[in-house]
């Protein structure tokens, strides 16, 4: 898909006049399909059961805006897992301006050798491209950084609020640049819940698609309360 087909769905300003404006507009409104949390939103804490390698552990976390999640879950090396995913998730579902995010930096269409469309951001140190799909959603991110390329592939929304969707598929794969090595190939399929009009994580499965992966994971979040 080409950037400007994306714009089936969309009118456009008279002042995107340039490839690199269009990119810049079509970018901003792809991200603001995204349901986010409120302004304000001081965090959530909720019960959490966990299942891995037939192995069952519960326990609680706590998820305060602005810092790092606390969590109370045995083994460690399931915690760890488990306050990657919600540092992950804080930093997606955070309100922030277009113009405090990507929109600082450069952006600009980049077609490819298949001649499908990508929107590039030059950030420093990491370059981003996106890939919008046929509803000018974001249908994939790749991230370079450091030797290592990783490739998201959104496969499902699932809808929010109205005009606001929160992904349920996705597929991530992240290469070595230089070798072609594969570093971890993973499915993560979520669902989400409803609190007093703030949408937050119910459930997801991380399923391993690489040997270098770790084992499935089934994380199950419950008895949300709002901070």
């Amino acid at each position: 898909m080409s950037v400007t087909s994306a714009t089936l769905a969309v009118s456009l300003p008279r002042a995107a006049t340039t490839p690199e404006s269009v990119a810049r507009i079509l970018l901003q409104r792809a991200q603001g399909f995204l349901q986010k949390w409120p302004e304000g939103f001081r965090g959530y804490r909720a019960r959490v059961r966990c299942e891995a390698s037939g192995a069952v552990a519960e326990g609680a976390v706590l998820v305060a805006s602005g810092r790092e999640p606390l969590i109370d879950l045995e083994p460690p090396a399931i915690r760890a897992r488990v306050r990657a995913r919600l540092i992950e998730l804080a930093e997606e579902r955070t309100p922030r301006f277009f113009k405090d995010g990507d929109g600082q930096f450069a952006v600009y269409p980049e077609p490819d050798l298949e001649g499908q469309g990508w929107i590039r951001v030059e950030r420093p140190g990491c370059a981003t491209r996106y890939r919008l799909d046929p509803r000018g959603r974001i249908g994939a991110i790749e991230r370079t950084e450091d030797q290592r390329r990783s490739l998201t592939v959104i496969d499902e929304y699932a809808r929010a609020t109205p005009g606001r969707v929160l992904p349920a598929s996705r597929r991530i794969d992240a290469r070595d640049i230089r070798t072609g090595a594969c570093l971890g190939r993973q499915r993560l399929i979520e669902s989400h819940c409803r609190v007093d009009h703030v949408w937050l994580p119910a459930s997801w499965v991380v399923i391993a698609e690489c040997e270098s992966e770790s084992p499935a994971l089934r994380v199950e979040l419950f008895a949300h309360q709002l901070l």
